[in-house]
């Protein structure tokens, strides 16, 4: 897990570069919108460390039904309320970026931009999470990692490198972040109903 988060950075760093050719109101704008990703975000996401609590914690009792209803609460609450912070805050985006960017509508445009493909499908994220909670108390952590490692770290190479430079636009540079969660919730949840669910009946 140490090793996943650790290349997170490394995977956007072509990201950011991309972002930082734009100008400035890109970088503004993307960094307004994050800000807010970090704020509103965190509600959902916390889904997904309470899932990893409860599931190890029914586990560990022998619980393992309950086990499994715990995780299919977390991610349907984590999920709900990801799409429902999601659609508000999109939905009053400039509203919340002109907090952020009041002398620069550009900079709005932009940050409206990564709230498109980031902040309004979080859901994603919250349930990928949830998932590979499951996956790393049923024991299979290296294939968790491994799946963090080729849908983030290396997908997200793949794009900046092989995609991105026949769609050069902000448009597509965002939508890597929502194609990668993608990828990585497919895998996991494939993961745990092939590797993981038979442990939790």
């Amino acid at each position: 897990m140490a090793l996943t988060n650790a290349l997170y950075p490394f995977a956007n760093l072509q990201i950011q570069a991309a972002i930082n050719s734009y100008g400035v109101s890109a970088i503004a704008g993307n960094s307004a919108a994050g800000s807010l990703e970090g704020i509103f975000n965190s509600i959902p996401n916390s889904f997904s460390t309470t899932s990893a609590v409860f599931i190890g914690q029914n586990m560990g009792a022998k619980q393992n039904q309950r086990a499994r209803q715990s995780m299919n609460q977390c991610l349907a609450i984590g999920c709900v309320i990801g799409v429902v912070l999601g659609v508000s805050i999109y939905l009053t985006g400039d509203f919340w970026l002109s907090l952020y960017l009041p002398d620069d509508p550009m900079g709005v445009v932009y940050g409206r931009i990564r709230m498109l493909f980031v902040l309004l499908f979080n859901s994603v994220s919250c349930a990928k999470g949830v998932y590979a909670s499951a996956l790393q108390n049923c024991g299979y952590i290296p294939f968790t990692t491994l799946c963090s490692i080729v849908g983030i770290f290396g997908f997200r190479m793949f794009w900046m490198w092989c995609v991105y430079p026949h769609f050069s636009n902000f448009h597509m540079l965002m939508s890597c972040f929502l194609v990668s969660w993608t990828l990585v919730l497919i895998a996991n949840m494939v993961g745990y109903y092939k590797l993981c669910r038979k442990k939790l009946q």
